[in-house]
């Protein structure tokens, strides 16, 4: 029963490098200052991209744009990047990597900003796996950095704070009765301000990227059945072992599931609290006289805990591969042989799972490998594998974004 974990695992590393990503309506503009409307591979980029891919219409050659080439570039009606010079604080805000400085320490770029909010004064987003930046712009001054930077002094345990972005937007951006005091350096906080400015000063504002964040998370029911075995033994007391075979068993849990905000929500984490029950009892040596009768009863509570990823088949339906780990709470559960009972006490297992969704309804099929049932004692080992197909229904709303 290797082979189906094997199986799956390649798949889930497999799949995604291969899977469609769907080229979209967009257009890029060049240092010719030309537009060129086109179809742009569309990945919904965590991280700013440096490049893209693009054809210039259905069906056509697959073409790569660069950094140097492009004046900037946009999905239709999702996203918007341009190239901006910029002078960029690029110290990280990590508790372990702060230095002692609290001003920042700037140095040129040329970039891709991602636009989340365009008007008279426009918001911008960059972020690499090092850093996080948001920058703005006002009619015929160049882009630059909201200042926000953590840092802890030479010999000092404290951690400070500087805000001087509020200091920038007050300075800049003010109008009416907007208070800078208390604003956060996130996304949600400065697009709304950026958009009350432009509002207060009677211009029109256009906001990119805006997602539905209660789409965003889904609540299910997961009923199933299982195929499950289990095997017990001890190299100091051969004849205490034993090897039951595969059995039906059933299980109920409730899977909780956050899509994450980039890739077009093709990636998502989980949790599932699941309760499951197996039992067996086994005959050893039967027909001579060292029978004798062997029984395990488990019980359990499993969170398996990992990510997922989709694959959109259309608007309505989508394959997902999952790949997790397994924390089991084992109660109640014992493993008698001879005249002894022993407790089980459970542990840690990966799993995989590969399954369909249709609307409010799914099906996986799911292999758990191989846990530990006799964690603790010092001689005794005892497996506990299981092959599921498990059933699912959305409570309340779907959770996911449309396939677009």
């Amino acid at each position: 029963m290797r082979t189906p974990f094997i199986l799956l695992i390649t798949s889930f590393l497999s799949v995604p490098a291969a899977a469609q990503v769907d080229f979209e309506p967009g257009y890029w503009t060049g240092n010719d200052g030309i537009r060129r409307e086109c179809e742009i591979l569309n990945v919904d980029w965590r991280f700013n991209p440096e490049s893209f891919e693009y054809r210039m219409q259905p069906g056509g050659e697959q073409l790569t744009a660069t950094l140097a080439e492009v004046r900037e570039f946009g999905v239709t009606g999702k996203s918007r990047y341009v190239r901006e010079a910029v002078q960029i604080d690029r110290s990280s805000n990590q508790i372990d990597k702060l230095t002692p400085y609290r001003n920042p320490v700037f140095s040129p770029d040329t970039l891709f900003l991602k636009v989340i909010v365009e008007g008279r004064a426009s918001l911008y987003r960059y972020e690499s796996k090092q850093v996080l930046r948001f920058f703005y712009s006002l009619p015929d001054s160049p882009v630059q950095q909201l200042i926000y930077r953590r840092y802890q002094p030479l010999g000092s345990t404290a951690v400070y704070t500087n805000y001087d972005f509020r200091f920038q937007l007050q300075r800049d951006l003010s109008c009416g009765a907007q208070r800078q005091v208390e604003i956060a350096c996130d996304e949600p906080s400065l697009a709304r301000f950026f958009e009350a400015y432009n509002g207060c000063i009677g211009e029109s504002s256009v906001r990119y990227g805006v997602r539905d964040v209660k789409a965003l998370a889904a609540v299910r029911i997961r009923p199933g059945f299982s195929m499950a075995s289990a095997r017990f033994s001890n190299p100091a007391a051969v004849l205490e072992g034993a090897k039951f075979p595969w059995r039906p068993t059933f299980r109920l849990g409730f899977e909780f599931e956050q899509i994450l905000p980039f890739n077009q929500g093709r990636w998502s984490l989980l949790a599932e609290p699941t309760l499951q029950f197996y039992q067996d009892t086994h005959i050893m040596f039967p027909s001579t006289s060292y029978t004798s009768t062997v029984r395990v009863r488990y019980r359990s509570v499993e969170l398996p805990v990992g990510f997922r990823y989709y694959l959109f088949l259309n608007p309505d339906t989508r394959l997902f591969l999952n790949g997790l780990m397994t924390i089991d709470f084992s109660f109640g559960s014992t493993y008698a042989s001879g005249f002894e009972t022993r407790k089980i006490f459970s542990s840690i297992n990966p799993a995989a799972g590969a399954g369909i969704r249709w609307k409010r309804y799914q099906a996986e099929f799911r292999y758990q490998h191989n846990r530990q049932l006799m964690r603790g004692y010092t001689y005794w080992s005892g497996r506990y594998r299981s092959l599921s197909l498990i059933l699912g229904y959305t409570l309340g709303s779907t959770g996911l974004p449309a396939a677009d």
